[in-house]
Parts: structure tokens; C-alpha cells; sequence
């Protein structure tokens, strides 16, 4: 029996559907990389009086044009050209792989003119050449580890050392998400294909042809599926012996429309997309995939699949529904599993940079009425000195502890991550800043009794405080604000707490807070 990793698609039918996939992903890529590069190089003329007068703003606008002509080209042969679907396979490679070393290259000249710390659009553009096109293996892994390889040369070059691993990490997350994207890709692919002759194989027969016994083990030869065939006519459905094992029902159900909505055990949403199934069958849709949260008899609730094609009688009416379930529980939570791991700061064990910011912009953007989103900055003080004095592990523990202590101590429904270094965030969205300010005072005192050996290292930090009560304000403002409130705690001696709230109406913050 072969594995699932040695499952080959047809190379037309791969190619189809790495088109289908692609051509999504990058028609929206293109139109906001043509509006990016467009605002750039028209604030460059509007607000330096058309001077461009440092290499370093010559840099940054030529690479703007250059990505603004590269989407406007793609957008033209995408809409004004017919091409083949090889051609149009073909250019969606190049585009995905153009982008991917663009982004490398502008993250290498960022590298040695601002640091690390604006290195983050090289990950993402991996993350989007892996979790979202699709093209054959031998073209991503060749162009992932290339670009991969290149840019960890210049890593080491500028001794960022700290950095080396979280970057590996992530390359290697991105190569795994895209092998397990391919690898259901070419499962869903071969199992379309054996619906497809099995439906070819019950169109040849007269309209009371039944499945054998011997028929329903064949389809399930490759794998452990529930198999059933539902008879339109008289709304009787026939499932396979799983079914009973897998769900205790009986395996004949006659008038099965009225038995799911009689059902009390599933939500209204999933009868409403069952009875659905059932009028697409009758209308004679060809095929039909769903995924399915359902009850289980063991009293757990797991994933199914669930495939459906049509079988016409000899007049080419619809008669019957024949499909299978196929449980896809451990798949789902692969996936999730994957897709947590490349949001996380594997050191710290909290949100990285990339996904706390994202959170951040998505809810001041959807801020609601009556609440107001917090922030705090922790910084730690002199944190260079317990490195020299207890030696780099010790720092580690340190860092690893206070992002232990924000985790166990948030408020409810709080997002903590880590900006880098010895700095951390944490976003609460809330009535008012209260809590938080508890949150913080909490904060304070524990990270100064972090304990190495029995013995207090201590170590102290300073917080910095700020909120806003309205979608007008963006995340880079309140971020600002924020962070300068945290400066103010620096310069007032450290180890305290500064709030700065001026973009938060006085009435939706507690006095106390404000004297913190």
C-alpha cells in the first residue's frame, strides 16, 4: 500500500489546481503591490519636492518602482492575455519566485541599514511563497533553501547570532506546512479521480443498481472510509457497517431528510449544510466536498470529510447521491498545530513580533463601542548586566521566566508577546484600564523576585502604559505612545510604571491608573 507521500498526481491535474490556488492569492498580491508601490512613490514626490537626495531614498524608491511595474505587468497578462494553462502555471511560478528574492534582497540591504529588528518581511514572504501558492516541490524546496541559504550568509556576516535559530526555525516550519499542503493536495487529487471512476462505472448501470458487498470493499481497499449511497427518489440512504461502529446508528435510514432534521446531536448551521448537500445532489451537481464537525459515539466530537458525486440514470436524471466520510480529525490538528508553532516565539513561548502586531491592527481596526484597546511595554532594566554577571544562561532564564510570569498573570482574553530581546507587549481589549494597571503593578514586583539557585538575581523592568477608545487611531500610534511612556519610566529612574493616555478620554480610565 503506498503512503501518502508517494501518492503522484497527474501532472495536468496538479497543474489545475496549483492554478486554481495561485491564481487567487496573487491576483490580490499583484493589486496591492501595484497600490503600495503607487502611495510610496507618490508620497516620495509630493513631500520631497520630487529630490531624492540619499542613496538610501534612491534604494528604497527604486525598489518601489520596480515592484509597482512587476504587479502592473502581471496584472496585464493576467487580465488582457489568454494564455495556455501551462503558460499560466509558468508565470505564476516566476511571479511567486520574483517575489520571494525581491523580498530577500530588500531585507539584505535592510539588514545592514536599519538591523534585525526590520528583517521581518523576508519570513513573511516565506510564509507566502509556502502557506499560499502552490507550485511542485522541486521548485519550492530549491527556491525556499536558495533564498534560505542566502540570506542566513548574511546573517552571520552582520553576527546577528541570536537570530540564526528563530530563522531556521521558521524556514523549517514553512517547508513543513508546504510539504503537508502538498502532500493532502495530491490526496485530494487521487481521491477525486476514484470518485470520478466510480461515478463513470454507476452511470453504465440501470437506475436500481445497488453496491455490492464486494464493490463497497474495493472503495475501501486504499483507506478506512464510511461509504453510503442515498436513493433520491425514495430518500433512503444505505451506509456502510463503519457507520454503525463509528456514529451507533443503523445502517438503512429511510426518509433521511426528515431523520438530520430531526437530528438533536448536530448545530442548525450543520443541518442547514447537509440538507444543502442533499438539494445539490437532486439538482445534479457533479461533485461536492464538505468538512464536518460531527458526534461521534464515543462522546467526542472529530472531523469528517465528507465527498458526494451524482449518479444520473439512463435519462440523465439525478438518482442517486453516492459518497464517502473519511475521518481527517489528526490532519486538522497537524495543521493547526503548524500554523500556532509559526505565530509563537519558540524561545520566550509567547506571540513573536509578526502575529502580536497583526492581532493589534485587526482589533483597533474593529474596535467596538465602549471598549478601548490597552497596551504595555515591558522592558527589562540593565539587562546586559545580569548577562555579565550570572553569564547568557541565566539571561535566558530570566527572559523565559518573565514571559512565564505575563502568561500566568494576564487578564482574561490578554495577548502577550515578545518584540525581541528583553522587550515584551502585552494587547488587552477591556472596559477600562483598571485591571490592566493591577496587571502591571503585579508585573513589576514579581519579575524583581525571579530567583536563580534560591537566590534573588535582581532583576527589575519598567512599563510603559497607553489606550484608545477609537478605531481612527492605528496600531503604530498607540504603539508610539506607549513606548514613550516606557522611555519616561527609563528616564524617572526605572523600575516603574508611566501611563500616557492622552488619546483616551479621561471618563474610560480609573484615577488611580493615571497616577501609577
Amino acid at each position: 500500500m503506498k503512503t501518502p507521500w508517494r501518492i503522484k498526481p497527474l501532472q495536468k491535474d496538479f497543474i489545475e489546481q496549483a492554478v486554481a490556488i495561485n491564481q487567487k492569492f496573487l491576483r490580490i498580491g499583484a493589486m496591492v503591490v501595484v497600490v503600495v508601490g503607487l502611495f510610496h512613490m507618490m508620497r516620495a514626490f509630493l513631500f520631497t519636492t520630487m529630490e531624492l537626495t540619499t542613496l538610501n531614498d534612491q534604494i528604497y524608491f527604486g525598489f518601489y518602482l520596480f515592484s509597482f511595474v512587476c504587479g502592473v505587468i502581471f496584472l496585464i497578462l493576467e487580465y488582457c492575455v489568454k494564455l495556455s494553462l501551462k503558460m499560466r502555471y509558468r508565470m505564476y511560478m516566476i511571479s511567486s519566485v520574483l517575489i520571494l528574492y525581491c523580498h530577500m534582497t530588500f531585507n539584505i540591504y535592510n539588514l545592514y541599514h536599519r538591523g534585525i529588528s526590520s528583517c521581518l518581511v523576508i519570513i513573511i514572504a516565506m510564509a507566502f511563497f509556502c502557506g499560499l501558492t502552490m507550485l511542485k516541490p522541486i521548485s519550492t524546496l530549491v527556491n525556499l533553501g536558495c533564498s534560505y541559504l542566502i540570506f542566513l550568509m548574511h546573517l552571520i556576516v552582520v553576527s546577528y547570532w541570536s537570530q540564526i535559530v528563530a530563522f531556521s526555525v521558521v524556514a523549517c516550519l514553512c517547508m513543513l506546512i508546504y510539504l503537508n499542503r502538498y502532500r493532502y493536495l495530491c490526496l485530494e487529487i487521487t481521491q477525486m479521480k476514484r470518485l470520478d471512476g466510480m461515478r463513470q462505472e454507476l452511470t453504465d448501470v440501470k437506475r436500481d443498481f445497488r453496491l455490492s458487498t464486494e464493490q463497497y470493499a474495493l472503495i475501501q481497499e486504499k483507506g478506512k472510509y464510511i461509504t453510503f449511497e442515498w436513493d433520491i427518489r425514495e430518500d433512503w440512504i444505505r451506509f456502510s457497517k463503519e457507520w454503525n461502529e463509528v456514529f451507533g446508528e443503523p445502517e438503512d435510514i429511510p426518509d433521511f431528510s426528515k431523520y438530520i432534521n430531526s437530528l438533536r446531536v448536530i448545530s442548525d448551521s450543520l443541518k442547514s449544510d447537509l440538507i444543502q448537500c442533499l438539494e445539490n445532489v437532486k439538482s445534479g451537481i457533479n461533485f461536492q466536498k464538505y468538512e464536518l464537525l460531527l458526534p461521534t459515539q464515543s462522546g467526542k466530537s472529530e472531523w469528517f470529510e465528507l465527498r458526494v458525486v451524482t449518479q444520473v440514470n439512463t435519462q440523465g436524471v439525478p438518482a442517486f447521491g453516492i459518497g464517502m466520510l473519511s475521518n481527517i480529525t489528526d490532519q486538522k490538528q497537524k495543521i493547526s498545530q503548524l500554523e500556532q508553532e509559526i505565530h509563537m516565539d519558540l524561545f520566550a513561548g509567547v506571540l513573536n513580533k509578526a502575529a502580536i502586531e497583526s492581532y493589534g491592527q485587526r482589533k483597533i481596526k474593529e474596535l467596538p463601542n465602549g471598549k478601548i484597546l490597552a497596551i504595555l511595554i515591558l522592558d527589562m532594566d540593565d539587562f546586559k548586566g545580569i548577562n555579565d554577571r550570572f553569564g547568557h544562561p541565566v539571561g535566558d532564564y530570566v527572559l523565559k521566566e518573565v514571559a512565564k510570569i505575563m502568561r500566568q498573570k494576564a487578564p482574561v482574553g490578554a495577548r502577550v508577546g515578545r518584540i525581541g530581546g528583553d522587550e515584551f507587549i502585552v494587547l488587552f481589549l477591556t472596559d477600562c484600564l483598571e485591571e490592566f494597571c493591577v496587571y502591571a503593578r503585579k508585573l513589576i514586583d514579581m519579575v524583581l523576585h525571579i530567583e536563580w539557585n534560591g537566590a534573588c538575581i535582581g532583576a527589575s523592568c519598567s512599563i510603559g502604559i497607553s489606550a484608545a477608545d477609537s478605531c481612527e487611531w492605528d496600531y503604530a500610534k498607540l504603539y508610539q505612545t506607549a513606548d514613550s511612556a516606557l522611555y519616561r519610566a527609563k528616564r524617572k529612574g526605572k523600575h516603574q510604571i508611566c501611563c500616557q493616555i492622552e488619546n483616551c478620554r479621561q471618563d474610560r480610565v480609573q484615577p488611580e491608573c493615571i497616577t501609577v
